[in-house]
């Protein structure tokens, strides 16, 4: 277990440290099903000043840029899990965006014009899912968005 922590300690340093000119990366956790939570909480633990959300296939675009908009401008982390159900070309158009320049943009937020945010030093962008979620997404590109990633599932399966 201590292994799985200090693991975890080091994803999340190097979450908080890796920018390149000026953009920093989301990160990507992979864990067994019954272990995407106590994940989550590891990295939260980590990490400090972080909101979880839970990204399911019953989720709103503007449920998941609700909850996204807060923790940016409270410059907080956000932890999201997957929990099945597919990706919303919007959602993961904005993902994107913060990946290549950490910056969110979405049109007609909340029946307004366009939100252009940018990403707060202080806040990253975790998702924790299992290899079946990543797969029955059916979108290949999705695990390119990443950079620091962070397999907890192969480290439970080589014990």
């Amino acid at each position: 277990m201590a292994n799985v922590q200090q693991k975890m300690r080091q994803f999340t340093e190097a979450l908080k440290k890796v920018e390149v000119q000026g953009i920093w990366d989301m990160g990507l956790v992979i864990a067994d099903d019954e272990n995407k939570k106590e994940a989550a909480e590891g990295i939260k633990k980590e990490a400090g000043n972080a909101e979880f959300f839970d990204f399911g296939p019953e989720l709103s675009a503007e449920k998941f840029f609700g909850a996204l908009v807060e923790v940016l401008k409270s410059k907080k982390w956000l932890i999201a899990i997957l929990n099945g159900g597919r990706i919303d070309g919007k959602i993961y158009g904005a993902l994107r965006g913060l990946a290549t320049n950490n910056r969110l943009q979405i049109l007609h937020f909340k029946d307004e014009g366009e939100l252009n945010l940018k990403q707060p030093p202080e806040s990253r962008i975790v998702f924790v899912a299992s290899q079946q979620d990543i797969k029955e997404l059916n979108l290949p590109q999705f695990v390119k968005l990443f950079g620091p990633a962070l397999d907890l599932a192969e480290e439970r399966r080589d014990k």
